[in-house]
């Protein structure tokens, strides 16, 4: 993947088309995030959004912003993310399309999560469980679900807890994410340890790390407290956890 990216990246350099370059260089971030190569994925990224600024587009700018405002809160480098947040917002509102702002509330949230800020999170997630549970967008909707099952978490809300557990269940059932199936994964294993079923989480993180994670980036530490000794088992080893 990261080599035909790389080729399209060439291809457009070659072309000249500007939002082409704009664009194969964000699509080429993605390989780059899947096997780790952050630096790299942050500097063509930041390249892709140079590009869509200088030439007004607006679509581009905030979609390669609102990769950088992910990738900066996945690594827990807040202010970055904070810095991009704010750019992507300017680009958002030209865009319009409710899924722009939609993302970055997304985004918002997770940081306000992270410092226990339940009334700034609480402000920025519609709570209902159900609503999310059937839009069509299945990445969006195990990211709405795997916020709102660590805010009820926060909120020891057990009851809307359990839903939004089983919820995000179903959906992971369906997600092939990846870049972010470690915050997805992780969310639902936090939610089942919180009900009293760390065994059952355990298990379902093992199953994950051995045959279902196609990331190439080092684990989540959040996953790694599932693990045993914390340690990532090589395909098809036991647990005792």
């Amino acid at each position: 993947a990261l080599a035909a990216a790389g080729q399209l990246v060439a291809l457009e350099r070659s072309k000249g088309s500007v939002r082409g370059l704009a664009r194969a260089l964000r699509f080429c971030s993605y390989p780059l995030r899947c096997l780790g190569e952050y630096d790299r994925a942050i500097s063509l990224l930041q390249e892709a959004f140079e590009i869509a600024e200088r030439q007004r587009l607006a679509e581009d700018a905030y979609a390669a912003a609102d990769v950088l405002v992910t990738i900066h809160v996945d690594r827990d480098e807040i202010p970055e993310a904070e810095l991009w947040l704010e750019r992507a917002d300017g680009w958002a509102r030209q865009v319009g399309a409710h899924y722009a702002r939609n993302s970055l509330n997304s985004e918002r949230a997770i940081i306000a999560l992270a410092a226990h800020d339940l009334p700034k999170a609480t402000a920025l997630i519609d709570l209902d469980i159900e609503r999310h549970s059937r839009d069509p967008q299945v990445r969006q909707q195990v990211l709405n679900l795997s916020i709102l099952t660590r805010l009820f978490l926060l909120r020891k809300d057990r009851d809307s807890l359990e839903r939004s557990v089983t919820a995000l269940l179903q959906g992971l059932a369906r997600s092939q994410t990846t870049c972010r199936q470690d915050f997805f994964v992780a969310s639902y294993a936090l939610g089942l340890a919180a009900l009293g079923r760390r065994t059952d989480a355990s298990r379902y993180v093992h199953e994950y790390v051995t045959s279902d994670r196609r990331d190439g980036a080092e684990l989540a530490k959040e996953l790694a407290l599932f693990l045993v000794d914390g340690r990532t088992p090589r395909r098809g080893e036991a647990t005792n956890s």
